[in-house]
């Protein structure tokens, strides 16, 4: 046992015993076993209960093979024959010498000859400093020094492994074991494999607390934020990134750490700080020949949602980072990869016509013609080819695809892609009704594919499009060879069903077609056919009045019958004035029992052409007697079955428009196309008659009802004689309008005023009279001016001009204080209106302060720089004087202005994000004088605008395009542009897009503003697309959407507005676009109530409608066109109408801008 005289030695061995101690017990290194305080190996440590295992795993002796003489000696404790046995191994060949002596040292210490035992240990680190026993030889040294009483050396002794121990070499080498096992984890050998990032993040962490060396350090740090962006915890590994570049800097792992911060930005769906995170990375390591550098470049894209971009700014900004990247590495392997991601982002915004022209180019690029990426690019040119319904050109790509990439994935998918699309194909022209092409494509599809599922369906529309060419034998032998050969198919059903409809409706051959009909028992048709069945066999009367008869026309009733030889016809007529009175509306005369009365006229009908199971349509022409106009009702009865409708003879009809507050009623002579006047109105809420009236010489009816505020509905019965009509209009959910309400306006001629100075008051009043604004003429008003005190400073009577206007001028005293002041006028009804003006001293700056830059726009990462120029107001500079300045929220800098009065400043923009108005403050101090400018970073130079005058054009209409670009400061900025003209397509429910037109555009540098003319001659629905680049080779677009409306179009009456604002006294020609036969129309200018009207003839096609823009029309007023027209009279009579959104015609005030200048009119 060791007895320390010494506390410093005591200490000295404390601690280094302390340390050793967490050394891992698998340290294999003797040094460490006697650090751990083991005590010392005797000679028996050979033996063998002391073993270590090798590099290999395999176990082996802790100590070399010695005499076993010598292990007994010693185990004896007779060390002085030990000592002679050590001698004579040593002088022996091949002896462990270093062992020996450390042997022999021991064996002096246990003899108790101490000073010869520390010489001999001492002497065996310095003659073997390699050997794996001198860390034991200088412990039992200082042993021996501690037993001689020679402690300062025992203590030297000691400090030194101390050091050591606690040194940075021995904290590499624990620090080395952790690492040991962590790269083990991290990156296992064995291909097969999984890393275990958790596993590895424990040692790592394990290695950090050891204190490694500097240069471990960085590579543990990096891992450990590696580990954690395996573990998808993407927050924490973000966080060790960012500390990882704060604090290595210099590191060569900062460029991998950038890029891996990129990433879990990007992960954490935090697009904007990847994006400013790899900018930042390419930017500061611009001449790197690190791939991270190209593979941020690359992958920069993403942070704009390529290839699903949101919106055309993240396509344009998206696609500009792809081609950068081109353009920096064109041989990289991404490079087919970034072509195919540009098209693929063109297509997820329906811009196929891009896509298509970026693909070919692409496929057209011998560089990428062994790229993985080909494969991917013919099968999405013919996907954009088929969504343009260029099919024949789909086709031929990708069955070149099915030739040269054999091998690929997607070669199945794309051989059902050309089959789906020579379906489509002759889908296509079916529908066209180009009905040859049709059946030949449909041919080659039955030959090329005959087990496809849609087959049976072909061979279905072969029969259709015979039918539609009334072959009715061509369509049943079609539809029959789907019976036989797929009986089991619902098509088969479907088919029998129109065999039997057929042979019924079109061939006549009811026996035939009742034994079809019960044969169609499969398929969506099978309850049909039974239906049919059942209705063949039944009997059958039907009786109908498709529409009102004008009296230079017999009025007839339809008749349809089925299995009835003959019908008896009972005319009644019927006083509808009388029945409205009774009943408050019009229609159910068919529900009254009219059976009780005597008919007027019997009239026996027998069926023409009677055949048992046919439908039979007749014609039955009802007598009106000497009566040129009337109603009648209508009996049609066999033995079992009667009918009873309502044949209604007149040359009148009425537009009836109606709100909470009044009813608006319009009577038409249909016959001669002229207003008629004198027609007796009666006006019913269905509850009670309101009140009975008469039209005017125009034939208007306009009159206001209070009964209306709470009316469901309310109906109008018309008459002239014999002559009738009926119209209801539902009032359900309508609230009562707000008109306008009085209005005042009072105005100074200045905003602000010194004291002394004169004011001069003008204001001009308005009162609401039928929903319109008038001016009171004469009308006295009391004029009362207060100040900033509320103290009264003159007061006075004003009488209103004819204009509603008036003014007044008064002096400021001298002693005014300042601030704000009211003035204010009312009358005897307390209408009171008010204004202000304020009173301020105030006197031009002697000094200024101007910030001069060349430009305000900038991109992240280009240098602001500038001048703030100090300066009297007649321009001689402030030389020498102390200028403050600072941007945003960054610090504050100080300087002095040179000889000219100049101030310089420079500010690097890395640090903000790309979007982001950054403001410059600067002072001067001394003169308490302060500016301030803004600056902006974008992502794009300016923005692209386009317009037109409105939503909708005609076919064939000229119309102008207006392009407007502008800064993000809202400066003009002049570019040349391409304008694109696009139709929207679509096939198979997706959408598309077709170029028509492209062309040239340039805005000008004063305004910002450029027009181009556009004609586009068929109807459908277009995009216009105006394209160009910035000073960032960023490409920059803007469109607009329009819809040409072509003959076919369903809306036959449109309002044509090109303007919806206009002041009071401009006059103006709305078109009006008909596509009827000449007819008269009701114009009606409306707001709360029906402000004015109009009746006018319209011809076929465009018709100007001149509107002078008056004060009764102010601020704002709906226009509405309606007409009615018995059109060819064979379908009935047509009602269109059309209204524009309230106030999309404007009088002083501008027009709502989401309104629409048509609505869809339908049929009566």
């Amino acid at each position: 046992m060791l007895r320390f005289t010494s506390v410093r030695t005591q200490l000295w061995v404390t601690l280094l015993l302390a340390f050793a101690l967490t050394v891992p017990a698998s340290s294999a290194e003797p040094e460490v076993r006697t650090a751990l305080g083991e005590g010392l190996l005797l000679c028996s440590s050979a033996g063998e209960a002391d073993r270590q295992l090798d590099d290999r795993g395999v176990s082996k002796p802790l100590a070399p093979p010695i005499d076993d003489s010598i292990r007994q000696f010693m185990q004896d404790r007779d060390y002085g024959e030990a000592l002679k046995a050590i001698d004579a191994a040593m002088v022996k060949e091949g002896a462990p010498l270093d062992y020996l002596t450390y042997l022999k040292g021991r064996a002096l210490f246990l003899q108790g000859e101490h000073a010869k035992a520390a010489q001999v240990l001492r002497l065996l680190d310095a003659s073997y400093p390699e050997s794996p026993w001198g860390r034991r030889a200088r412990f039992d040294a200082a042993q021996a020094y501690a037993r001689q009483g020679d402690y300062r050396a025992a203590e030297a002794v000691y400090r030194n492994e101390a050091e050591y121990l606690f040194g940075p070499d021995r904290r590499q080498q624990i620090a080395d074991v952790y690492l040991e096992f962590a790269d083990a984890a991290f990156a296992p050998q064995d291909s097969q494999t999984e890393p275990d990032y958790r596993k590895a993040l424990q040692f790592y962490l394990a290695a950090l607390e050891v204190a490694p060396k500097p240069d471990k350090r960085v590579e543990i740090e990096m891992r450990i934020a590696r580990c954690h962006q395996g573990l998808d915890d993407t927050g924490t590994a973000a966080e060790e990134y960012a500390k990882f570049i704060e604090s290595h800097p210099d590191s060569d792992m900062v460029i991998d750490a950038r890029f891996r911060l990129g990433q879990c930005r990007l992960a954490q769906n935090r697009p904007a700080e990847a994006r400013r995170t790899w900018q930042d990375l390419l930017a500061t390591h611009a001449d790197s020949d690190s791939p991270r550098i190209a593979e941020a470049a690359f992958r920069l894209a993403e942070t704009w949602g390529i290839p699903k971009p949101a919106g055309a700014a993240a396509l344009d900004l998206g696609v500009a980072a792809l081609r950068s990247f081109l353009e920096r590495f064109p041989k990289h392997e991404n490079a087919g990869k970034a072509r195919l991601q540009m098209a693929e982002s063109y297509m997820h915004q329906q811009r196929f016509a891009e896509a298509v022209e970026s693909l070919q180019s692409f496929l057209d690029d011998k560089q990428f013609a062994e790229s993985d990426q080909i494969p991917n690019a013919r099968d999405l040119l013919g996907q954009c080819y088929q969504l343009q319904e260029k099919y024949d050109d789909a086709i031929r790509v990708w069955r070149q695809f099915l030739v040269e990439h054999t091998a690929d994935e997607r070669w199945n998918t794309v051989q059902q892609e050309i089959i789906d699309t020579e379906y489509l194909r002759a889908a296509d022209r079916y529908q066209g009704k180009e009905f040859d092409k049709a059946r030949d494509d449909f041919s080659k599809f039955l030959a090329q594919y005959p087990l496809d599922e849609r087959c049976p369906g072909i061979l279905l529309l072969f029969g259709e499009m015979a039918y539609r060419e009334e072959k009715w034998t061509d369509a049943i032998a079609a539809w029959k060879r789907v019976v036989s050969k797929y009986p089991e198919r619902y098509e088969a059903g479907d088919a029998q069903f129109r065999i039997a409809e057929t042979l019924e409706k079109n061939l006549g051959k009811f026996e035939e077609a009742l034994k079809a009909y019960r044969e169609a028992k499969v398929g969506s048709k099978a309850a049909d056919a039974r239906q049919a069945a059942a209705r063949l066999t039944a009997k059958r009367l039907t009786v109908v009045t498709e529409r009102v008869f004008r009296t230079d026309e017999p009025a007839r009733l339809q008749l349809s019958t089925r299995n009835i030889e003959s019908v008896t016809v009972c005319v009644y007529p019927i006083d509808m004035e009388t029945y409205f009175r009774k009943m408050h509306c019009a229609p159910g005369v068919e529900q009254l029992d009219i059976a009780l009365i005597d008919p007027e006229q019997t009239i026996e009908f027998q069926v023409p052409q009677y055949e048992k199971y046919r439908e039979t349509d007749s014609t039955i022409e009802i007598p009106f007697g000497d009566r040129a106009a009337g109603v009648m009702a209508v009996t049609v009865s066999s033995r079992r079955l009667e009918a009873t409708t309502l044949v209604i003879r007149s040359d009148l009809d009425v537009i009836v428009k109606s709100s909470r507050d009044e009813m608006f009623v319009f009577a038409e002579n249909m016959l001669t196309g002229k207003a008629w006047p004198g027609a007796r109105l009666l006006l019913s809420d269905g509850q009670r008659l309101l009140a009975e009236g008469v039209t005017g010489e125009d034939g208007v009816f306009h009159q206001a009802f209070e009964q209306l505020a709470d009316a469901e509905d309310v109906s109008v019965f018309a008459a002239v004689g014999d002559h009738i009509a009926s119209n209801a209009v539902g009032l359900s959910g309508l609230t009562v309008a707000q008109g306008l309400e009085d209005e005042g306006y009072l105005y100074t001629d200045r905003p602000a005023y010194r004291a002394g100075e004169e004011v001069h008051v003008r204001g001009w009043i308005r009162r609401v009279e039928s929903d319109k604004y008038v001016a009171d003429d004469g009308r006295k008003f009391v004029l009362e001016v207060f100040d900033v005190r509320d103290r009264m400073l003159r007061q006075k009577e004003v009488v209103l001009s004819r204009f509603g206007a008036f003014h007044d001028s008064f002096e400021l005293p001298a002693t005014s204080p300042q601030g704000q002041y009211r003035v204010t006028v009312r009358d005897d009804e307390k209408r009171t209106y008010s204004g202000a003006f304020v009173v301020h001293e105030y006197k031009p700056e002697p000094i200024r302060l101007v910030v001069d830059c060349p430009r305000r726009v900038f991109y992240r990462g280009e240098t602001i720089e500038g001048t703030i120029r100090a300066e009297h107001y007649y321009g001689a500079p402030l030389v020498g004087k102390e200028i403050q300045y600072k941007l945003s929220d960054g610090e504050m800098h100080t300087t002095t202005t040179d000889d000219e009065g100049l101030a310089h400043f420079v500010f690097p923009t890395r640090e903000y994000s790309e979007k982001q108005t950054l403001v410059l403050r600067a002072s001067l101090p001394e003169k308490n004088l302060d500016t301030m400018v803004d600056f902006y970073l974008a992502t794009q130079a300016y923005s692209i605008g386009l317009s037109t005058s409105r939503p909708l054009f005609l076919a064939g209409e000229s119309f102008e395009v207006t392009a407007k670009t502008f800064t993000p400061e809202g400066k003009p900025a002049g570019q040349p542009l391409m304008l694109k003209v696009l139709e929207r397509t679509e096939v198979g429910g997706k959408i598309g897009e077709r170029l028509v037109e492209t062309l040239e555009l340039a805005t000008g540098d004063a305004d910002g503003v450029g027009r181009v003319t556009v004609t586009v001659k068929e109807g459908g629905n277009y995009i216009l697309r105006a394209e160009g680049t910035d000073r960032f080779e960023n490409p920059v677009s803007g469109r607009a959407d329009v819809t040409i409306s072509g003959d076919d179009d369903e809306i036959r009456l449109r309002i044509l507005a090109d303007r919806h604002t206009y002041k009071a006294g401009d006059r103006a020609d709305i078109p009006l676009h008909w596509r009827g036969a000449p007819a008269l129309a009701l114009v009606t200018f409306q707001g709360a109530k029906i402000l004015d009207y109009r009746l006018v003839e319209l011809k076929t096609g465009r018709n100007n409608l001149p509107v002078d823009f008056d004060a009764d029309l102010a601020p704002n007023f709906e226009l509405a066109v309606a007409l009615m027209t018995d059109g060819d009279r064979k379908g009935g009579r047509e009602d269109r109408g059309e209204t524009l959104p309230r106030s999309q015609l404007a009088v002083h005030r501008r027009a709502r801008a989401d309104g629409q200048n048509e609505v869809e009119i339908g049929w009566r």
